[in-house]
């Protein structure tokens, strides 16, 4: 006679499978949920991009070039996809970040990578590469290796939350980590409900591949206008939010919202009279572009003024609207300065 395993066997061993394979029965996948709502803490930044959408973009590519060397993740993080084999066209779909002012809460940057995820995997790859795998609350938290004698942890290496096999968490440190599980087991609220990031992000189109949204402190504020060629040339802005497009050249759309319909309209007045401005003052001085800019058949600089001559400055209401597009050939030839003028080239520090 076949024997049955009693029924309170049966249940401890189903709640063993949902804590270790599934990371909570009856709750839904984690790349279905508000991604704002796993972040911890108070963000100071929060970035969103359809990876997906910008792994086929000429434009991204291009960008990653101009401004990030390469493939726009941090180098610990690109160690990690390494390691953990994850394919980075395939396997990987959107991510939602927060970055943190100076540590703020120990955590520094935080962030949800959806994808596919397979566990069974994927810890193990990563217990040979030297991770150590943990717990928070019976979720999967690992450890990065310890590299270069650090002594601990590698500080340029995320540690790892496995959510489910939709999505994984990386956190900067070991409390950012934990703080993303809390968020996800006590129920995070979402930032659309944030006092300060609420408003700024209905003013703004999530629709776009790319996005950020942020909460500026004073200092920052003070340390921009300290970088300008006059004072006092911006006021005090609280926040800032920028879609971006990529399909050809890259479109921008950056919003902030000011105390009232009148502080909106000055603002907007005074950021049409500097484009124009600045437009005027590119053209007086060729020398900017280098010598190319004094070559008949070079356009750069005609192409530069057209594209800062199409920039549209406008005001609704208390937010205050910019949008730009730039050529695809300015971006390319941008990363072409760029590339002649990096360290691999010259010898010398890229200058930002």
């Amino acid at each position: 006679m076949k024997r049955v395993a009693p029924a309170p066997r049966i249940a401890l061993s189903l709640l063993a499978v949902c804590l270790l394979i599934s990371t909570g029965c009856g709750r839904p996948p984690v790349d279905q949920l508000d991604l704002t709502t796993l972040l911890p803490g108070e963000p100071a930044w929060i970035v969103s991009s359809d990876l997906r959408s910008l792994q086929q973009s000429e434009t991204w590519h291009e960008l990653q070039g101009l401004w990030m060397g390469g493939s726009g993740l941090p180098a610990g993080v690109e160690q990690f996809l390494d390691e953990a084999g994850i394919d980075r066209e395939k396997d990987l779909a959107r991510l939602m970040g927060g970055l943190y002012d100076n540590g703020t809460q120990n955590v520094e940057f935080a962030a949800v990578l959806t994808g596919r995820f397979d566990r069974r995997q994927l810890l193990p790859a990563l217990e040979r590469q030297g991770f150590t795998i943990g717990a928070h609350r019976e979720v999967p938290l690992l450890t990065p290796p310890d590299r270069g004698g650090h002594g601990g942890p590698d500080p340029d290496h995320p540690f790892l939350v496995c959510f489910d096999d939709t999505a994984i968490g990386l956190a900067a440190t070991e409390a950012g980590a934990a703080g993303l599980i809390d968020r996800l087991l006590d129920g995070g609220e979402s930032l659309e409900q944030h006092p300060e990031f609420g408003p700024l992000l209905a003013e703004m189109d999530r629709t776009s591949p790319l996005w950020a949204a942020g909460l500026l402190a004073a200092e920052d504020m003070e340390g921009l206008d300290s970088r300008l060629p006059m004072k006092g040339m911006i006021p005090a802005l609280s926040n800032l939010g920028i879609s971006a497009w990529t399909e050809e050249g890259l479109q921008l759309s950056a919003v902030t919202l000011l105390a009232d319909a009148e502080a909106a309209t000055k603002l907007a007045g005074q950021l049409n009279g500097w484009v124009k401005l600045a437009a005027g003052l590119m053209q007086a001085n060729p020398q900017w572009f280098g010598e190319a800019a004094a070559d008949a058949d070079d356009d750069t600089l005609p192409l530069v003024v057209e594209t800062l001559d199409k920039v549209i400055v406008g005001s609704v209401a208390s937010a205050v609207r910019l949008e730009a597009d730039i050529p695809a050939e300015l971006l390319r030839r941008a990363a072409e300065q760029v590339g002649t003028t990096s360290p691999a080239s010259t010898g010398l520090p890229r200058q930002e």
